[in-house]
């Protein structure tokens, strides 16, 4: 099961490989679509549906697994006939979704003085609740309610609480019907909304708040219940209706509903995103790209890289590496991994931490400069043993070593040396010798040139980093 995890680790980084900007915007309007199926499936209807749904979709998906030819052909044929039943029917859902989308706009105009507004409807409210009396407040959303309503009075009135008193007046011929107010006025009266069809929502609360219910199933409009029998105050909005108690949440209700009219504005809005659903319809769609709409076309290359140090400290030398290439493999699309300059790239050594003496590193993925779609899949050797220590710089005299072929060796006042010490760096745990000899001279070649150029000899044990000069000048003396 490890293993299985691992891999599915391991495959869902890959997918970062062949990802571009179009999958990044396939998975981002999927995940669009999913979030609005989301919010239908609030409702108890699609709910359902989608319990009834999924076992069947699960199927599918164990069909085409396991290849089971005969029930996915059965499933591809039924698709269409369930996908035109799904339309039918909710077919009331689109037309919202639908309408919601053509009424949404930034530039609305908001209600001129919504708190003298709200003031006057709390109270009209409160009112009617004490003497129990029975109304119906309907305020417009963002999406229009003309389709819903029905048999209204036109009005075009300024809202005042003798108007609705007057409207509300058990001997009122539209009493029994709703007051809309849309843009701070009041538009009808005694208009009659859809019956819910959830009755356990309702309860025994009556045709009022059936009926306010109902229109908060359509469209996004607040309606406001006061009961006839219990002088109850209950909201209705976005398909649910719930009890108010205090005047406050009356308050507060209406004047978020009134608000939300006005100009969207973009940096509060975007703190009122649903993030958990959001984030719900993201690892959906993720999914089902990995699962169905992934690029398969990766590519390895092996390619042979010097291996090089870096960050060595002052004072510090290491040995030459052994070996001195490793071989590394890439893994991406076959474009990018093709196009790869290996003589560009090295793996380097990171010696920023060592200590004297051989030690063991791991090899470093700085210095492979890859481009973004391309990853490395693995370094063989991935460690390599690696010698450092501390060096020390010597002054060090010069001796001219003299050919056989001199029967002696010439006085030392027969030439000069330039120059006649030089530095020598060598470890710190190696004793630094008292004199280093000159490749073999001879003599009469001096005399004959009056000035030779030779190398210095190293010894091999002294294990010497650095000579400098690493070459003296030997000069004939004047007679």
């Amino acid at each position: 099961m490890e293993a299985k995890f691992h891999e599915l680790l391991n495959y869902i980084d890959e997918s970062r490989l062949v990802m571009t900007w179009v999958d990044a915007l396939d998975i981002a309007f999927i995940a669009a679509f999913i979030s609005i199926a989301l919010v239908w499936m609030q409702r108890r209807a699609l709910r359902s549906l989608l319990f009834a749904v999924l076992p069947f979709l699960l199927i599918f998906l164990t069909a085409q697994s396991l290849k089971m030819y005969l029930t996915s052909m059965l499933f591809r044929f039924g698709f269409i006939a369930l996908s035109i039943a799904f339309v039918v029917t909710f077919q009331e859902d689109f037309r919202r979704a639908f309408e919601a989308l053509a009424a949404w706009r930034f530039g609305r105009q908001a209600i001129s003085n919504p708190t003298a507004l709200v003031d006057l409807i709390v109270g009209c409210i409160e009112n009617f609740s004490q003497k129990k009396t029975g109304a119906l407040f309907i305020f417009q959303g963002r999406q229009a309610i003309r389709p819903y309503v029905r048999a209204g009075i036109s009005v075009e009135g300024r809202p005042s609480l003798p108007l609705f008193q007057s409207i509300f007046d058990r001997h009122s011929p539209g009493h029994d019907g709703g007051v809309t107010i849309i843009n701070g006025r009041i538009e009808e009266l005694g208009v009659h909304l859809p019956l819910s069809r959830h009755s356990e929502d309702t309860g025994r609360l009556g045709t009022r708040h059936a009926a306010a219910l109902g229109l908060a199933e359509k469209c996004d409009a607040l309606v406001i219940v006061v009961s006839e029998e219990t002088g109850g105050i209950s909201f209705a909005q976005n398909g649910r209706l719930r009890p108010v108690k205090t005047a406050a949440d009356i308050r507060r209700t209406l004047r978020d509903h009134l608000r939300s009219l006005g100009p969207v504005r973009i940096h509060r809005s975007i703190f009122q995103i649903p993030w958990l659903r959001l984030a719900t319809a993201a690892g959906i769609s993720f999914s089902l790209w990995l699962g169905f709409a992934r690029p398969t076309q990766l590519v390895q290359r092996m390619v042979e890289v010097p291996i090089v140090y870096r960050n060595l400290p002052k004072g510090w030398e290491a040995r030459p590496p052994a070996p001195s290439h490793v071989k590394v493999t890439l893994l991406g699309p076959e474009g990018p991994v093709i196009g790869i300059d290996a003589a560009q790239l090295a793996a380097s050594l990171d010696l920023e931490g060592v200590v004297p003496g051989e030690q063991t590193l791991v090899i470093g993925e700085q210095g492979l400069d890859l481009p973004r779609r391309v990853r490395i899949k693995g370094i063989d050797p991935s460690a390599i043993r690696v010698a450092a220590y501390q060096t020390t710089e010597h002054e060090t005299a010069v001796r001219i070593q003299w050919t056989e072929s001199n029967f002696r060796n010439p006085s030392s006042r027969a030439y000069t040396l330039e120059p006649k010490k030089v530095q020598l760096r060598i470890p710190s745990n190696v004793d630094a010798p008292d004199f280093l000899e000159t490749e073999p001279v001879d003599f009469r070649v001096l005399r004959r040139n009056g000035r030779l150029k030779v190398k210095l000899k190293i010894p091999h044990e002294l294990e010497a980093l650095g000579v400098t000069p690493n070459t003296v000048e030997v000069l004939l003396s004047a007679p």
